[in-house]
């Protein structure tokens, strides 16, 4: 068995858009950001090396593990520079 934590490309990608797009800030408690996705509302995620929370819809049923991370997660562990155990992503080919 692995501990690797592995995201697909597009999830990884939608992560990227939105730290290249500002649209990650953080929030005055520490580990906290306000993520605006594609509806233009912000979700408020936590973030840090063992586990992370969001409040979009992905985030409030995936474990808080790193497990299985949203994009939103994953954009606010980059902008915060917190280092996710074990990623893995997968190239895309296409």
């Amino acid at each position: 068995m692995t501990d690797e934590i592995i995201v697909s490309a597009t999830r990884f990608n939608r992560a990227v858009s939105l730290v290249a797009g500002d649209r990650v800030v953080p929030h005055t408690a520490e580990g906290y950001y306000l993520v605006t996705g594609s509806d233009e509302l912000p979700y408020i995620t936590y973030v840090s090396p063992k586990k992370h929370t969001c409040t979009c819809p992905w985030g409030q049923h995936a474990p808080t593990d790193w497990s299985n991370p949203c994009a939103h997660s994953l954009a606010a562990a980059s902008v915060g520079e917190v280092e996710i155990p074990h990623l893995v992503v997968p190239v895309d080919s296409s």
